[in-house]
């Protein structure tokens, strides 16, 4: 009867072993874990440290509630609302919106462009002229706020493009005009006006030569 319940000591001795095993990591789980957390503390300080140094607390109203903004020392405003920050208290700059989301600064130096032409070479700026100016209200305002919406003055994008003026168009992935670069486009209307002021100047030098010419004929001009 007896060799009928022998069971072999190896298997028992295996599993003493499995068990000092897992106490032993059980008991130099502690150490690990603390030191772990500790680095992860210590990161989690040096951000908050860092954070700290980026922004600073705004008082909000009297509600006794706070808001973040960053400092302008970090390249912030300080202010949570634009509208509450008037041009004269900080420097400016430009800034655009890049095609991948992203904001970029105005960089218009020659230093830092190449390829530098006459653009009156490339763009018949003469063509403004032939774009009309509309007044217009977006579908999704009219929506939202039916007789509240309020009209927008501009230019269409299909307009610019028909005009041989597709350098001041934006273009969607299949190439239809879907919107205008005003900034860009602020430059055309200038160079514009420029062209309108040395015609100007043209005819003032011209009534000022034809001026001459009567008085030296002493023909009187006036009634």
């Amino acid at each position: 009867m007896q060799g009928k319940f022998k069971f072999s000591l190896d298997g028992v001795d295996a599993t003493a072993r499995q068990f000092a095993e897992i106490r032993r990591q059980l008991t130099e789980l502690p150490a690990n874990a603390g030191k772990r957390i500790s680095q992860l503390d210590a990161s989690v300080s040096e951000i908050k440290e860092d954070y700290g140094s980026l922004t600073v607390e705004k008082p909000r109203g009297t509600t006794g509630e706070t808001d973040e903004v960053v400092r302008p020392e970090r390249g912030g405003t300080g202010t949570d609302n634009a509208y509450n920050n008037p041009l004269s208290l900080n420097s400016r700059r430009p800034v655009y919106c890049l095609y991948d989301g992203t904001l970029g600064c105005d960089c218009s130096s020659m230093y830092l462009v190449a390829r530098i032409s006459d653009a009156d070479e490339l763009i018949p700026v003469d063509n403004l002229r032939q774009v009309k100016w509309r007044v217009y209200t977006f579908k999704d305002d009219l929506n939202l706020n039916f007789d509240d919406a309020q009209p927008t003055v501009g230019l269409f994008a299909e307009d610019l493009d028909n005009a041989g003026l597709g350098f001041f168009c934006e273009y969607d992935t299949d190439g239809n005009p879907v919107g205008v670069d005003y900034p860009r486009l602020s430059v055309a209307a200038l160079r514009l006006a420029q062209e309108a002021m040395n015609e100007v100047d043209k005819l003032k030098a011209e009534v000022s030569r034809l001026s001459s010419l009567v008085g030296k004929m002493g023909v009187s001009t006036s009634e």
